[in-house]
């Protein structure tokens, strides 16, 4: 779980660095839903534990890069999405 909030607190930093010139997009609560559950699965399976390792600099199969890169595309939706400040 520290893994996945690390993850998030830098996704939603590069996102504000590079959003600066785009507004972002409010999805839908059930699209954030469903992008949540599959980071929470991609979490569950250690995919965000090989995202760190990759951030480290660890050598990773392209099956895992395959892994990694889709829940990368799925947290920047996620954070790009301000799903992560629904409901607040």
């Amino acid at each position: 779980m520290k893994t996945l909030i690390l993850i998030l607190t830098a996704a939603a930093l590069a996102a504000c660095a590079r959003g600066a010139s785009r507004p972002a997009t409010a999805l839908d609560p059930g699209r954030c839903q469903a992008l949540k559950a599959d980071l929470d699965a991609a979490d569950s399976s250690g995919t965000s534990a090989l995202a760190a390792q990759m951030a480290d600099g660890t050598s990773l199969s392209p099956e895992q890069r395959s892994q990694v890169d889709a829940y990368h595309a799925a947290l920047d939706a996620y954070v790009g999405g301000n799903c992560h400040t629904a409901g607040k």
